[in-house]
């Protein structure tokens, strides 16, 4: 979704920044699914100084975060897994969404969150998409773990009400509950994530 959003000024009243990390994610540590561990990506593992940057470079009014399809994925920090469906993983994200905020922070923008909309289930055969990206699997893919999510979202945009709100775009995106392939006349990306 963010790589669609071109950096814009229309009329001079709106300016558009797209600052996206395309397949990052806030929770760091190896993904684990199942049966294969993976090792965050460099460029995703540096997003709070990225943040932070992007931040002082545009001075934003507000900012819209949209994370969550990889936080459903279980986590191995150090010697800890963090498991979707956990208040432990609940709590793992929300210090590093404080993480996020506090890179911001300076800019004083208002931050918008947008939950996790429904990801597309892939079979176990089209594991690896091209350029090693992985598509969602089962467990990424399952409700229940973007419910979770969407509720520690929504949960910690509660507690920060202050400088926070939340857009519900799953409830948009995935009428029914299910992954759309299209919404009205717009087609949706066939890796099933953006």
């Amino acid at each position: 979704m963010g790589s669609g959003f071109p950096n814009e000024t229309c009329d001079g009243e709106l300016s558009v920044a797209n600052e996206s990390i395309v397949g990052g994610s806030v929770a760091r540590g190896r993904l684990a699914y199942s049966n294969i561990q993976m090792p965050m990506r460099k460029r995703c593992a540096n997003w709070p100084r990225a943040w932070k940057e992007a931040s002082a470079r545009v001075q934003p009014d507000l900012v819209v975060i949209l994370t969550g399809a990889w936080e459903v994925v279980d986590r191995i920090v150090g010697d800890t897994r963090y498991r979707a469906n956990t208040p432990q993983y609940a709590n793992y994200i929300a210090e590093s969404l404080e993480i996020g905020l506090r890179a911001i922070a300076k800019s004083r923008a208002h931050v918008v969150f947008l939950t996790t909309p429904c990801l597309k289930p892939r079979d176990s055969a089209a594991l690896i998409l091209p350029g090693n990206f992985p598509g969602p699997r089962q467990e990424q893919s399952a409700p229940s773990r973007v419910r979770w999510f969407n509720q520690t979202l929504r949960n910690f945009v509660a507690n920060h009400s202050e400088n926070t709100s939340l857009i519900d775009l799953h409830r948009y995106a995935c009428p029914g509950g299910e992954f759309p392939d299209a919404i009205e006349v717009l087609a949706l990306h066939s890796d099933g994530v953006h």
